[in-house]
């Protein structure tokens, strides 16, 4: 049984909170041995951008003191989050890969892992599709790409049992507490929120030897974003947990243990 805790949207843009956000972040970790926070980072973010769209204010590539000083900070790991977090679908625009053909997908990975490397931040082979709608082909994608897991699926509602599945947002049928090894990639679910830390949703997956995924977003604003008060609160449910004999990783180290 272990806790894994992953974060998203983490880009330069101060809207979304950093670096206060990313600093009590930090400290948490600090605090707490060998947690090593997933931090899902958008290459080139333009959700929710209402200028300066085609300069792209916010290409990694533009910010290396902030990559450089976000690498500094070992009890992270950074995984991507898309290329843009953006589309052009008038209602699902955060859904960046949605409706995109198989061609014009392996592009966007393309593009974020050539900013990645550009910028010089040091991330995993692991990721989360911007706003949870995306074709099934993308796993098949990932996995020739050599990332090795992705964050694909939240249910947060669905009662746990040895058998859940994840049945709200992202990839449907795929086991609610358990990683899924698919071919060279893993799964892994989230199945708690920032915003409702569920100790009883957490013991009961605890019993079953499964994987407590707390899931989070970097912005303050957002419904389980990062503030002070929910950090505390987490830290609490982190050491509930700890007592309890939950073992604290990374998404990184879950999923080399199931490509073993």
């Amino acid at each position: 049984m272990s806790l894994v805790i992953s974060v998203d949207d983490v880009c330069p843009n101060p809207r979304y909170g950093t670096p206060e956000n990313i600093m009590l972040l930090e400290r948490l970790a600090q605090k707490h041995k060998n947690l090593k926070i997933t931090l899902f980072v958008v290459p080139n973010m333009k959700y929710n951008l209402r200028f300066g769209f085609a300069r792209n204010p916010y290409r990694l590539d533009k910010h290396k003191n902030w990559c450089r000083w976000i690498n500094e900070r070992k009890c992270f790991e950074l995984a991507v989050h898309g290329y843009t977090h953006s589309s052009k679908h008038k209602f699902l625009e955060a859904a960046e890969f949605n409706c995109l053909n198989q061609k014009n997908a392996e592009n966007k990975l393309l593009k974020a892992e050539k900013v990645l490397n550009k910028s010089g931040l040091h991330f995993v082979k692991g990721f989360r599709q911007p706003g949870w709608i995306a074709p099934n082909y993308l796993i098949n994608l990932l996995e020739r790409r050599g990332y090795i897991f992705i964050a694909g699926s939240m249910d947060v509602k669905t009662p746990i049992s040895k058998d859940a599945i994840c049945n709200d947002s992202g990839y449907k049928g795929l086991p609610l507490i358990y990683p899924k090894k698919m071919g060279r990639i893993v799964h892994i679910p989230s199945n708690i929120g920032l915003d409702w830390l569920n100790l009883q949703r957490a013991r009961e997956i605890m019993k079953l030897n499964g994987i407590v995924s707390v899931k989070a977003h970097i912005s303050s604003w957002d419904e389980n974003g990062i503030t002070f008060e929910k950090v505390r609160a987490l830290d609490s449910f982190i050491q509930v947990l700890k007592d309890e004999g939950i073992k604290l990783t990374s998404m990184t180290e879950i999923a080399r243990i199931y490509l073993e």
